[in-house]
């Protein structure tokens, strides 16, 4: 087991930019992150917004008020912002939020998002259906059905050059 010092030690090695004792261990006890709370979009449009997530994609609204709302994705908590300084444009790096759909609904959803004109932002270049679309504020978004343990073989099976599998997503 690793001492506190080592650990300590092996942060500020690690990561020079952050340099500092952020990071608190408990002797023996890894301390870690176990999921992901919520996710919140700031939007322009709380009423368009609402319309989007609940009635198109089907996100079931638990609460709204004048300057927010609370949905519910499956097991995770969405919540809608008002705020005037929204973005203007989507971002151009990777980044996006991706919402898991069993593939029986896949093309039924992907079909109505299309006709009901959502703009797409990306090709699908990786293993299993995805569609890749802005929401009415540009936050980009993505329907997605597989696992990380779909991922991970596929990755593997197409030959990443640098790709390591670090421990099993079961492990995790």
């Amino acid at each position: 087991m690793l001492s506190l010092e080592i650990l300590k030690f092996y942060w500020k090695k690690t990561n020079p930019i952050l340099n500092k004792d952020i990071v608190q261990y408990e002797e023996g006890i890894r301390l870690m992150i176990n999921g992901i709370n919520h996710i919140t979009f700031a939007v322009s449009d709380l009423e368009k917004s609402i319309m989007f997530y609940s009635e198109l994609l089907g996100l079931k609204l638990i609460a709204h008020w004048d300057k927010g709302a609370y949905l519910m994705a499956g097991n995770m908590w969405v919540a809608l912002n008002l705020d005037k300084n929204v973005i203007s444009e989507p971002s151009p790096d990777c980044t996006h939020i991706a919402f898991s759909i069993l593939s029986t609904d896949y093309t039924k959803l992907k079909k109505r998002l299309e006709k009901a004109g959502v703009k797409r932002f990306k090709d699908n270049t990786s293993e299993g259906d995805s569609f890749y679309f802005l929401d009415p504020d540009g936050h980009k978004l993505e329907l997605h059905y597989n696992s990380i343990e779909d991922r991970l073989k596929w990755a593997k099976e197409n030959d990443w050059p640098s790709f390591v599998i670090n421990v099993r997503a079961s492990q995790s």
